[in-house]
């Protein structure tokens, strides 16, 4: 206590100067602390007795967070039963000192089962102001890194120090507990995409699986909020929790694309517990765009036999003008080129559209032409075709259309001649952009060529 007295000391036979410093008057509250909480509770005349503490413990905020995220409780501390002597302007200093701690924590990773102590390292647990201090008031910032519920207590210790009368009054005080559940839900895949179909919504999906931390939250957790940071957008559909196993099953699918300058992703998928996000994932919206380069060709042409086939709405290639419930019996010369569909990054399209439709431009709208898209490729059959004009309409499925394949003549193909194969693709709603264009066609019996630049 001596050092302690000879500050005060000071104090008193400086108090009546003129000139008072910063840095001294800083020292003194700093030691005034100090003194409180650690200088021994018995000098002079000896501890004047015990002093009742009464701690509270706020509830958490939020009460449902996050793993690794902070949630907050404040605390505070009144201190009664004690009996300081009213200083007079010369003398008696009264210093009163608190100390917070997290005394308690318990964990158990479902609702259902008892609290015990946690996992090493699972959780941290900070007050502010730095303990000790002379603030009554403190905040508790509990961090969680395992999913689980958690039970949370605090003490409270204080110290009332007259410094004058040389007598202090010590008590602690405990508060709480109370409860947080930290949650997390993470998404396979970790990062989403799908496509958009202009003419069927929800038609192109790509199938999402959220799982829950703890399992038993699954109730409470909603996963259909949808945070855009450019021109994406996007739905859920078919959503089908398992309760066992902590899941959410759904379809996600895209209504507009993504930016082309934000390949990884303009929309933000959330899962919540009613305004607390537990978990993101990044989606992709990826739409056909355009046909890819290399471009195919057949240059030097190369030599094709005539081919003869039932040409309809469905047949391959399709002819759209003949009347249902007919064929128009024709020969061809054509070869099968592999045709590159890229999205709006550049990028080979993805398998999303696998088996999706291609259509192509007639006479003023688009027309299936019955093939399709897979792994960033459809089949496209280019060449030439005769026929007998009306004399070669037949009943589909009559004897003359089911011999007609397999016959030995032909019609004739005219040559040598050259068109433009120009033409434009359509693939779930969305026209490319380039489609087919500047490919020049030739046939010069029996050789056909494509150019293609």
């Amino acid at each position: 206590m001596d050092n302690l007295e000879g500050i005060f000391r000071w104090k008193a036979l400086t108090r009546h100067s003129p000139i008072r410093s910063v840095a001294v008057a800083i020292t003194l509250v700093s030691l005034s602390i100090y003194a409180a909480l650690h200088l021994p509770r018995n000098p002079g005349t000896g501890t004047a007795g015990t002093l009742t503490v009464t701690a509270n413990m706020a509830a958490f905020s939020p009460s449902i967070v996050q793993v690794g995220l902070p949630a907050t409780a404040n605390l505070s501390a009144t201190l009664t039963n004690f009996n300081p002597s009213i200083p007079s302007p010369d003398e008696g200093t009264l210093i009163i000192g608190y100390n917070w701690t997290a005394s308690v924590v318990q964990y158990k990773a479902l609702a259902s089962g008892q609290y015990g102590d946690p996992p090493s390292g699972s959780y941290s647990a900070d007050i502010s102001p730095t303990q000790p201090s002379g603030n009554s008031s403190a905040t508790l910032t509990f961090s969680a890194y395992v999913a689980g519920y958690w039970e949370v207590a605090v003490s409270c210790s204080a110290t009332v120090l007259d410094l004058e009368g040389d007598i202090s009054w010590g008590g602690s005080a405990d508060a709480g507990p109370q409860y947080i559940t930290s949650a997390m839900v993470t998404f396979s895949p970790d990062q989403v995409v799908t496509g958009a179909d202009k003419n069927k919504p929800g038609a192109i999906f790509a199938p999402v699986t959220a799982t829950i931390a703890p399992a038993d939250l699954i109730n409470k957790v909603s996963v259909n909020t949808f945070v855009p940071s450019g021109t994406g957008s996007a739905g859920v559909e078919s959503s089908k929790p398992n309760a066992s196993a902590g899941t959410i099953a759904f379809d996600l699918y895209g209504i507009n694309g993504t930016s082309k300058t934000m390949p990884k992703g303009d929309i933000e998928l959330d899962a919540k517990d009613g305004s607390t996000v537990l978990g993101t994932v990044e989606v992709t919206v990826v739409i056909p765009a355009a046909i890819g380069t290399p471009h195919p060709q057949v240059n030097p042409g190369v030599a094709v036999a005539p081919v003869n086939i039932d040409l309809g709405p469905t047949s391959v290639p399709s002819d759209s003008s003949v009347p249902a419930g007919e064929v128009l019996l024709g020969t061809m010369v054509e070869t099968t080129q592999s045709i590159p569909v890229v999205d709006q990054f550049g990028i080979s399209l993805n398998s999303v559209y696998n088996g999706h439709a291609v259509y192509e431009g007639f006479n003023g709208s688009f027309v299936d032409i019955n093939v399709t898209v897979n792994s960033g490729i459809y089949p496209d059959h280019v060449g030439y075709e005769a026929d007998g004009g009306n004399l070669s309409l037949v009943r589909a499925g009559s004897p003359r259309a089911l011999a007609w394949p397999t016959s030995a003549s032909h019609y004739s193909v005219p040559s040598p001649q050259t068109k433009n194969g120009d033409v434009k693709v359509q693939i779930a709603g969305f026209t490319l952009n380039p489609s087919v264009v500047n490919r020049s066609i030739s046939y010069n019996n029996p050789d056909l060529t494509v150019k293609w630049p």
